[in-house]
């Protein structure tokens, strides 16, 4: 069990885009939602949606 512990923490998510935004209605719904959401583990789950100039993020 300590195995998969380890591995969740190690995870890591990478996404690639096109670099075109998607429209404020979409992003505002996905907000939306993230805020709703319900787990089967009833723990507590966060998304954030980060500006990358903001947060100086780098675009490969």
């Amino acid at each position: 069990m300590s195995n998969f512990f380890e591995l969740v923490k190690s995870r890591r998510s990478v996404r690639t885009f096109d670099g075109n935004m998607p429209a404020q209605t979409v992003i505002d719904e996905l907000k939306s939602f993230g805020e709703n959401i319900v787990n089967p583990y009833e723990i507590p789950v966060r998304f954030e949606f980060l500006d990358a100039d903001k947060n100086k993020l780098i675009f490969m």
